[in-house]
């Protein structure tokens, strides 16, 4: 597992996991023995990226890593923005009414 810790914020984490799975059947008619075949999915703080790592060279694995990790600085920077635009605008909501100071 790969995780970069961000002071004050959510950290980022990369966990490759090795999945056993049926091998899909599109004709409708089941085989007689259980067919299975690995892929090894990307997990991070959300979950599984869905995606299947087997076959990639080294640098796209790194890419895909470089990738997720801008991706999780994205959505902290937009929740940053989203927090501070709240708290300047403490506006009401039918979810949360607005607090008193």
């Amino acid at each position: 597992m790969l995780s970069a810790e961000i002071e004050g914020a959510r950290a980022f984490q990369y966990r490759i996991a090795l999945l056993e799975k049926p091998i899909p059947v599109f004709s409708g008619r089941m085989t007689g023995q259980t067919d299975i075949y690995y892929r090894l999915e990307v997990f991070t703080q959300t979950g599984s990226g869905g995606s299947d790592l087997m076959g990639l060279t080294r640098q796209q694995l790194i890419d895909d890593v470089l990738e997720r990790y801008e991706a999780h600085l994205a959505f902290l920077s937009v929740s940053a923005e989203n927090d501070t635009a709240s708290a300047e605008n403490d506006t009401a909501s039918v979810l949360t009414p607005p607090t008193r100071s």
